[in-house]
């Protein structure tokens, strides 16, 4: 019982991670990137999150 409660814990802390991450690149405005987010500068073309959720779940796997 409580390997799955640690192991629960450990799952919920790496979506934690990828949630902050992409908060980080597709989300946040950088000053240093003169507003724009990483991923614009990247040149992915993504203006909003739904475009590229919506991007994702056209796309085969």
């Amino acid at each position: 019982m409580v390997g799955s409660l640690w192991n629960r814990i450990s799952e919920k802390k790496s979506q934690i991670a990828v949630d902050m991450m992409i908060h980080y690149d597709f989300e946040k405005p950088q000053l240093a990137l003169m507003g724009m987010t990483p991923t614009q500068v990247a040149g992915f073309g993504f203006r909003e999150w739904d475009e590229l959720l919506m991007k994702a779940l056209k796309e085969p796997k």
